[in-house]
């Protein structure tokens, strides 16, 4: 089975990429501004790549 990847926007504190994780869906990458959820992000998805302003968001190559 192939894996499942996931970006999460306007992520908060990733509460959807917990419950992703749980299914076995990978978070590749998150966009959040605030900053203390993007260090509770940091810190549970230390392999994601982060991203804080979506309005910077321009292409797909970009977000991941």
């Amino acid at each position: 089975m192939k894996e499942l990847k996931h970006i999460g926007l306007f992520e908060g504190i990733g509460g959807f990429s917990f419950a992703a994780r749980m299914v076995g869906w990978k978070t590749i990458a998150y966009c959040e501004i605030n900053e203390f959820c993007k260090k509770i992000l940091k810190h549970h998805f230390p392999n994601a790549k982060q991203h804080a302003d979506i309005r910077q968001l321009e292409d797909r190559k970009s977000v991941v």
